[in-house]
């Protein structure tokens, strides 16, 4: 294999390859052993073995050895046949994205049954929008700087004042209200934020009320960086409740849900207004990944999140050695 900066030698292993143009390529040994050779800089070649990694910088040529992440790299481009998905799509959502890379590769297919896909941002991001998932893939965002998101340009509300949604995230930082997904904007109403608190970087779901006011449940400790973590919400016609991992963080009383005036979803991002191509601040974007994304215009009990995040483990378990690719 060759890239910009380096040729790569495959010795009947399993390995990933990123290429970042005009910075260099990195090299992700998880079985076996791979040569590489610096195609800009007369050097011996370099051998890498099981759990080793290189980056090979375009300008600069000489390889340094880097800490291998297969976690950021799809394995397969087929979402697993699991028990979760199966009991999520019991459950009735009125949208379901399980992260799977579509055709375009701008696209964030609805497994719901209503079509209502998601269309993709990337922003300025020059790094792959889709990595490893804690079920499959995922969807691949970089923070601020890159300001990668997706949208729903409309789907269903929730009318009856029951609202649920799950997911399985995964932050790399805290940016500042940092977004998992929020039907929110600036001068219109909307209806949820769901997402990282400011700048201190605790889970937060605040849902608005018919007037301004609103309710809000927000974890007591710093959202975990580097793992996935099982989040759900629910608005259960009298109180609002926030889970991290099955386990309740707190709920308080809510008055009826807002009729909302924004019709977008945003994914990783705060959309404004009903204009789907013009995020919020650049700290409302997500770094990290976002899998499994489920919203339920009525309310899941505590029973139903704690055997979807046990579910997964499961599931889970079934797709740790996944061919290579």
């Amino acid at each position: 294999m060759q890239t910009p900066s380096a040729d790569v030698i495959d010795h009947g292993t399993e390995f990933g390859v990123e290429v970042t143009a005009g910075q260099g390529s990195e090299v992700h040994v998880f079985k076996g052993e791979v040569e590489v050779k610096s195609r800009t800089e007369e050097s011996e070649t370099l051998r890498l073995f099981t759990d080793q990694a290189t980056r090979v910088d375009e300008i600069v040529g000489s390889p340094a050895g880097i800490t291998v992440a297969p976690d950021r790299f799809l394995r397969s481009f087929d979402e697993p046949s699991d028990d979760y998905a199966t009991r999520i799509r019991e459950l009735n959502p009125v949208l379901y994205f399980r992260m799977q890379p579509s055709s375009d590769g701008l696209t964030l297919t609805d497994q719901s049954g209503n079509g209502l896909h998601a269309q993709i941002e990337p922003g300025t991001t020059i790094r792959p929008l889709f990595g490893s998932g804690r079920l499959g893939s995922a969807f691949r965002m970089h923070g601020p700087r890159a300001r990668t998101f997706a949208v729903v340009p409309d789907y269903p509300k929730a009318t009856n004042n029951q609202l649920s949604a799950v997911a399985w995230v995964r932050a790399e930082s805290r940016p500042r209200w940092a977004s998992i997904i929020k039907n929110w904007g600036e001068g219109e109403i909307g209806q949820f934020h769901f997402g990282l608190v400011d700048h201190s970087g605790e889970l937060e779901i605040l849902v608005r009320g018919p007037k301004r006011g609103g309710a809000c449940v927000r974890d007591t400790e710093l959202f975990p960086l580097g793992t996935w973590q099982h989040v759900a919400f629910v608005a259960d016609g009298t109180h609002l409740h926030l889970y991290r991992n099955s386990r309740e963080i707190g709920n308080i009383p809510h008055k009826p849900l807002a009729t909302p005036t924004i019709k977008t979803l945003g994914i990783g991002a705060k959309p404004i207004g009903n204009h789907p191509k013009r995020p919020g601040a650049p700290a409302d974007f997500w770094h990290g990944r976002i899998d499994e994304l489920a919203i339920f215009n009525h309310a899941l009990d505590s029973d139903t999140i704690r055997q979807l995040y046990e579910t997964e483990k499961v599931s889970q378990s079934a797709t740790t050695d996944l061919p290579g690719l």
